[in-house]
């Protein structure tokens, strides 16, 4: 789903590594909150409706994207809330009007009556996005000498 990168079969949010255990404590912070946030009188509602005693990951991974390099929009049908932490974007990102290399929501990989971008969001290191899994994502195309890099993962009820 992603052109003009690479990423990795798992990122190791589960290992040993220093950095990486303080990372995904401030990431299970924060869903954490994500979670506490979502009204709890929704039990229909397909994201708050699934709502458990907590959560697990499903699965990490990081991305690298390199010029004219971008993700296809897709949903990932194995998670409950998902995610991007950017690690480190081009500057090319900071210009507002152009959005390149920002993660756009509720654009389908197919043709629709209604084929927008409902929502983009500016990538920032040190960012974390959270999403409901459901939901269409995927990136606008850079263009750059320096790489986007980003850890990624799927979170499920527990």
């Amino acid at each position: 789903i992603f052109r003009q990168g690479t990423q990795t079969a798992s990122v190791g949010l589960e290992g040993r590594n220093v950095l990486l255990g303080a990372l995904r404590q401030r990431i299970e912070e924060a869903v954490g909150a994500y979670i506490a946030r979502m009204p709890r009188d929704d039990g229909d509602h397909p994201l708050y409706g699934r709502r458990g005693a907590g959560f697990a990951f499903a699965g990490s991974w990081s991305s690298r994207l390199h010029d004219c390099g971008f993700h296809a929009n897709h949903v990932h049908p194995k998670g409950w809330i998902s995610s991007c932490y950017y690690v480190a974007v081009p500057d090319i990102v900071l210009d507002a009007s152009a959005r390149q290399g920002w993660i756009k929501f509720g654009e389908p990989s197919f043709k629709t009556a209604m084929q927008t971008v409902r929502r983009a969001v500016q990538p920032v290191p040190g960012r974390l996005v959270l999403f409901p899994s459901y939901m269409w994502h995927g990136t606008i195309p850079f263009h750059a000498t320096a790489a986007r890099s980003t850890i990624a993962f799927d979170a499920v009820p527990v």
